[in-house]
């Protein structure tokens, strides 16, 4: 029998909420998950709320991704 470990990757969308409530949601959940990615393009956060989250993600050994979108806010990037 070949024992194997499993590993599962827990990855949230995160950098989309600039404001102080939203920044200490970001922080709180970068205790449980393995990676993130990163909201950029025009839909959510600001350059700041980007830069804050993957420097706190990186400083925790936390993988960082992009979640590109489309020009288009009031419809969260989806149009």
């Amino acid at each position: 029998m070949i024992e194997s470990e499993t590993c599962i990757d827990l990855n949230c969308d995160l950098g989309e909420d600039a404001s102080e409530q939203g920044t200490r949601r970001e922080m709180a959940v970068l205790e449980f998950v393995s990676s993130i990615n990163v909201a950029c393009g025009l839909h959510a956060g600001d350059a700041h709320a980007m830069r804050r989250i993957m420097q706190a993600a990186s400083a925790r050994g936390i993988a960082v991704g992009a979640h590109p979108s489309l020009d288009d806010r009031s419809h969260f990037g989806c149009r």
